[in-house]
């Protein structure tokens, strides 16, 4: 029995990895708190959830109608660009911010139950998966309309997902953990996230900037921008350029890895810190 205690004591990882099976094992649970944080966005308004797709589609409508003339491109392929770019940032955004505010905002329930930290976790990034899930409706109505064919290139959309998930993860833990001992980091993401909103091309193109201008150094060191390209090139029946692809993955690997480590030995530290 002391042996035990021992080891357990000397083995945060496998206390880690028990707290990850567990939340996982309570998959249902999770997804059942991130649709009531959904919800609850929206008591008593008579659309409900539906407001998310709405203002989302106002805003790109109008931005686009705009920024169209601009870009000197037509408008229904601006459409499909800003469409996909915008879901797919307010996606990455908010798994920044409200991955940075996890433990915070769990704070009730990790001083008063004995469930796992990583339950947390996935709750973030399923709320966002649920309101991403929702604004997809935008660019497949702009699909219907402006008719884009699917090809071989469509079909690496769906890996490229999956690393934008495993991502969301890796940064809700990661920053999480951080935002949650400094409390005044959260402030400096904020500033931080609103600047790369405008570093990213999400409502202007890369190819407005020449490949030898130094400008494009706001691109190929831009993760976000790699991220944003593996998802939406595929779905314009395109196929990313192999530098995001390596930058992406590369970075998901030890987003992953890094952020397991300090889960692993300051999970049960985060009690004290919320």
């Amino acid at each position: 029995m002391n042996m035990q205690i021992v080891n357990r004591a000397e083995s945060p990882s496998i206390s880690a990895i028990n707290d990850i099976v567990g939340a996982f094992r309570h998959f249902r649970s999770c997804l059942f708190l991130a649709m009531t944080a959904v919800k609850l966005r929206y008591k008593r308004a008579i659309l409900g959830p539906v407001w998310i797709t709405l203002t989302t589609a106002i805003s790109i409508f109008f931005i686009g109608y705009l920024y169209s003339g601009f870009m000197a491109t037509g408008f229904g392929d601006y459409m499909l660009n800003i469409s996909l770019g915008w879901t797919a940032w307010h996606f990455m955004s908010d798994s920044v911010l409200q991955g940075a505010q996890t433990f915070q905002r769990g704070a009730g329930i990790i001083k008063n139950t004995n469930i796992e930290k990583f339950t947390l976790v996935l709750r973030t990034v399923l709320t966002n998966l649920i309101i991403f899930a929702h604004n997809l409706a935008i660019p497949l109505i702009v699909f219907a309309v402006v008719g884009v064919p699917f090809t071989l290139a469509t079909l690496l959309a769906i890996p490229a997902l999956g690393l934008i998930i495993l991502s969301a993860i890796s940064s809700g833990t990661l920053l999480g953990l951080v935002c949650a001992r400094y409390r005044d980091l959260y402030p400096l993401l904020q500033a931080g996230m609103r600047i790369c909103f405008f570093l990213t091309p999400i409502i202007w193109s890369p190819a407005l900037i020449s490949p030898n201008s130094p400008k494009r150094l706001f691109v190929n060191v831009n993760p976000f921008a790699h991220y944003l390209a593996i998802w939406r090139k595929p779905l314009m029946g395109e196929y990313p350029d192999a530098l995001s692809w390596y930058v992406t993955c590369g970075l998901t690997f030890f987003s992953l890895v890094l952020a397991f480590m300090a889960f692993a030995r300051y999970r049960r530290e985060i009690v004290f810190w919320v």
